[in-house]
């Protein structure tokens, strides 16, 4: 095992093509395969050949994942970042209190929107 090893990071700079090119002829084949399976029986197109397949995996690759340049895991990216303190009060919080902060919450912003209906009307009485 360990000489495998060696033997990988001895030659990486040959295997990583040799690796690429394995690897887009397996994914372009199954896309030419899947396509000229489900394509045409479902919506009627015309069946594509192998290089067709590949330009269509690399075209979906750039417009639904990105060029690759993004750094870091996207998993864990967060849009906001919450405090320490913030955190600790979450964590201190018994169910009961969470569910309530929920209920709260889910009330308030009325799915995003100020919405007159979303309001409590605490104010008004209630006999009138």
């Amino acid at each position: 095992m360990k000489r495998f090893f060696k033997f990988m990071v001895k030659y990486r700079y040959v295997m990583f093509p040799v690796f690429a090119i394995t690897a887009l002829a397996i994914f372009g084949g199954a896309l030419t395969l899947l396509w000229n399976w489900l394509m045409p029986s479902i919506f009627g197109l015309t069946a594509i050949n192998f290089w067709q397949a590949i330009g269509l995996f690399v075209l979906a690759r750039l417009l639904f994942s990105g060029m690759g340049f993004h750094k870091g895991n996207r998993r864990f990216r967060h849009h906001h970042s919450v405090s320490n303190a913030e955190r600790e009060k979450w964590m201190a919080m018994s169910f009961e209190e969470r569910r309530e902060w929920f209920k709260q919450r889910r009330f308030e912003r009325g799915c995003g929107f100020r919405s007159k209906f979303n309001k409590k009307e605490s104010n008004k009485p209630e006999n009138e």
